[in-house]
């Protein structure tokens, strides 16, 4: 009877253990893991429900070279855009990419001497789950360091290239730009001695610059968005490029 009893308590005990074990709670710091082998942050929307924040990997390759000169040492790069979730804006990038390396060869093959070679570089400046920004530069045929630099930057969760006017939710942000620009401009000619170096420029100057050319701004590592004038646009070739700060820390 006692041995009876004994096996009975026994069995009662693991039902209870186990029932227990039931009710334990998912680990709410698990990953979830997306087809890419991403981790994905696990965001609440509401009560016991949970919705995983997707966001897609880009990646920016060499994918063909040329040389410049018989010891090869010296090679223009073409470059190529991959992984973003909208493929007619990869497209236009990519087709961009392409047409600057087929012209810098063609200008590679009209350099005379004493003329510096042209270069193609591209400099990514932020790649983190929202926001992936670079620089694609051209170093020109000339006997000084001139480059032009386009600027390019891509929303990680929709893939759609994004402009200026994303980072602003008035719609007079062109006014805001223009004069946050134009009050720093000044505070360096300021600070220069000598305002010379930079044109005789206004605030409806920089409103219609910046207006042209809205996509001359790219997000730093520091996660601020950064406005860019090339050499010569808005002073002589003494002050070279300048860089305006519009956003300290960017968020989407």
């Amino acid at each position: 009877m006692k041995n009876k009893n004994l096996m009975l308590l026994i069995v009662m005990m693991i039902l209870l253990v186990a029932c227990d074990n039931e009710k334990q709670p998912v680990n709410s710091e698990d990953s979830l893991i997306n087809n890419s082998g991403e981790n994905l942050e696990i965001m609440e929307s509401g009560e016991n429900v949970t919705d995983v924040e997707e966001y897609y990997n880009i990646y920016l390759s060499k994918i063909d070279s040329h040389e410049v000169d018989e010891s090869g040492e010296v090679s223009i790069y073409k470059y190529e855009l991959a992984g973003m979730k909208n493929l007619k804006s990869q497209k236009i990038v990519n087709d961009k990419l392409e047409a600057l390396y087929n012209d810098t060869i063609n200008e590679c093959e009209k350099i005379k001497e004493g003329e510096s070679l042209p270069k193609l570089d591209c400099i990514i400046t932020m790649d983190n789950k929202d926001l992936f920004s670079f620089c694609i530069s051209k170093k020109l045929v000339t006997n000084n360091d001139t480059y032009v630099k386009e600027f390019y930057t891509v929303n990680k969760h929709t893939g759609e290239l994004l402009e200026l006017s994303d980072f602003y939710d008035a719609s007079n942000y062109l006014d805001e730009v223009a004069e946050k620009i134009y009050d720093e401009f000044e505070n360096r000619k300021n600070i220069s001695g000598d305002s010379g170096y930079f044109f005789n420029l206004r605030k409806k100057d920089f409103y219609e610059k910046i207006r042209i050319n809205s996509k001359s701004f790219y997000i730093s590592e520091n996660n601020e968005l950064v406005y860019y004038f090339q050499k010569y646009e808005i002073g002589s070739g003494t002050i070279g490029e300048q860089e305006f700060i519009l956003i300290e820390n960017v968020e989407l």
